[in-house]
């Protein structure tokens, strides 16, 4: 009996396939690109910060191109008389201004006051850019001295492979000495497991509403006179049976093929049962209601009998008295 209601169910897929398709992928092309968006703006995000070179020296543009070349940092070029302004408008989190004499001074020793940092109180990240431009301040400053005494010695080499042996060995180290220890972080396993369950409750709407889809058959068989023919041949409940355990199979089909490629792309973490039985429980109560069909009253008692289960299986999960993984 199960084979004539498949054959039934692929005669109907292809007269639209496209259509089936289109159902079953849009909605999880829609959810997944959606989250990956979102994630993605937020990992690509960089912090502005504005830069002044009044002593435009080659050694100036080296430091303004090796802190370029820093992770999450965009250095937007800016004159003096617009560094504090867009600071104070928070269209950059600070600017550093490299006064003139810059080189000069650093060469000659000098590293106080040798630019100026404007910030605001909403200023965060610039301190790292700071320690940054500091870093690369004494790695240029050191490199041109060890050119410097090589050519004093008379060395045989370029100034390119100068500066590759000595930055091989530059590893400037901290004023303040400290040691890390590995801690747990648990807002961002909140974050994530409010993430994971975010995503899995849209997996269960679309779902139901795929399943709703699904259903219409039954509305659809009435009409054409088809569930009048299938009667004949065979008993209705197995008619309705058959059609129903095959439209909750589609369902969960659908669902785990969502929850895999969440938890391939990095969207979801773990796994959840209860969605599973969520799932399953709500799939059954539409079929129900669909079965019971005009009479409101039989509607109302099946939905009241449901909401009911639903809060008190949410009382019990709340004090501990039953656990869903």
């Amino acid at each position: 009996m199960m084979r004539t209601y498949l054959q039934l169910h692929w005669a109907r897929w292809k007269r639209a396939p496209f259509l089936s398709l289109l159902l079953f992928c849009l909605p999880l092309f829609l959810l997944f690109g959606s989250f990956l968006g979102a994630s993605q703006t937020t990992t690509d995000a960089t912090v502005p910060i504005g830069w002044v070179d009044l002593d435009d020296s080659d050694f100036s543009k080296r430091v303004y191109t090796e802190v370029k070349k820093a992770e999450r940092v965009t250095l937007v070029s800016l004159r003096e008389e617009e560094a504090e302004r867009a600071v104070q408008r928070g269209d950059v989190e600070a600017a550093f201004i490299l006064k003139e004499g810059f080189a000069t001074r650093l060469r000659e020793g000098e590293i106080n006051d040798v630019f100026t940092w404007l910030r605001s109180e909403r200023s965060r990240l610039d301190v790292f850019v700071k320690e940054k431009i500091g870093e690369e301040m004494m790695r240029i400053a050191l490199e041109e001295k060890a050119i410097s005494v090589l050519n004093g010695y008379k060395v045989d080499a370029t100034e390119r492979e100068v500066s590759r042996w000595y930055n091989q060995y530059f590893e400037p180290e901290p004023l303040f000495q400290m040691e890390f220890s590995q801690v747990d972080r648990p807002y961002e396993d909140r974050s994530s497991a409010v993430q994971s369950s975010l995503i899995r409750s849209i997996l269960v709407a679309y779902t139901l509403l795929y399943f709703l889809y699904l259903l219409r058959f039954f509305t659809l068989d009435k009409h054409k006179g088809r569930f009048m023919r299938i009667s004949i041949m065979s008993r209705v409940p197995s008619y309705y049976g058959w059609n129903c355990a095959f439209f909750v199979v589609c369902g969960l089909l659908f669902y785990v093929v969502g929850d895999y490629i969440g938890q391939a792309l990095g969207l979801i973490k773990g796994s959840s049962i209860s969605h599973y039985i969520t799932l399953v429980l709500l799939m059954l109560l539409f079929f129900i209601v669909l079965l019971i069909g005009r009479k409101r009253v039989a509607v109302l008692v099946v939905l009241a009998v449901s909401v009911g289960a639903l809060f008190v299986g949410s009382l019990l999960l709340q004090y501990g008295m039953v656990s869903i993984p």
